[in-house]
């Protein structure tokens, strides 16, 4: 329902002042009830008149403003892989990933936080490296490494895991200003012995 009140409400209205952004920003959060209220008593027809729009016209999502900047390039990336019927293992191949790795290298500054969590799947104890940084216009999370821990799991083997991560990038730990991980006594340790703030989880916080 929130995607259809979405779309009706970008279909009649537009933004045609500055000022209207604060605006704007309080119906994402609230919702569309004040634009649909409007509609209802002043144009009754209006579902009518989208539904006539929507059978006459084939409208890519894109006019409406529902596909963001993210999920538009990872929609470009499996269509070049799948379009092409490349192997999987193309997200392998060092053309590739240097395309995509000085992507973020350049997306991420000398400032940033390192997100991470991690999971057993049968004998291997995998973990996951998200960037956390501000990019050009909002809040950027990047997934920046996952692989299986080989050199055990203490916060000195996490610190050498990040830090080859990191490399890849150009980036040193001493960029790292925060982590956001579980409240386990491993990434308390990583936190102090990298001088930075861990953000835990909520739910640990009293265990």
């Amino acid at each position: 329902m929130g995607v259809y009140l979405k779309q009706i409400c970008a279909f009649f209205f537009t933004q045609t002042e500055p000022r209207l952004a604060s605006r704007a920003s309080k119906c994402r959060i609230y919702g569309y009830t004040n634009l649909i209220s409007h509609l209802a008593a002043k144009h009754p027809t209006h579902g009518e008149e989208f539904t006539e729009f929507q059978r006459r016209n084939l409208t890519s999502f894109e006019v409406f403003g529902f596909v963001d900047q993210d999920t538009s390039e990872m929609y470009d990336w499996l269509h070049w892989v799948m379009a092409r019927n490349l192997p999987f293992s193309e997200v392998e191949d060092p053309l590739t990933r240097r395309r995509v790795g000085n992507t973020i290298a350049t997306e991420v500054d000398t400032a940033f936080g390192l997100m991470f969590d991690s999971w057993m799947s049968g004998t291997y104890h995998y973990v996951a490296v998200f960037a956390l940084y501000h990019g050009t216009d909002s809040h950027c999370e990047r997934l920046i490494g996952l692989s299986p821990m080989v050199d055990g799991f203490t916060a000195d083997a996490h610190i050498q895991y990040v830090e080859a991560i990191l490399g890849v990038y150009d980036k040193s730990v001493d960029m790292i200003k925060f982590l956001v991980g579980d409240n386990c006594s491993t990434n308390q340790s990583f936190a102090s012995k990298l001088k930075v703030s861990l953000v835990g989880c909520a739910s640990r916080r009293f265990t």
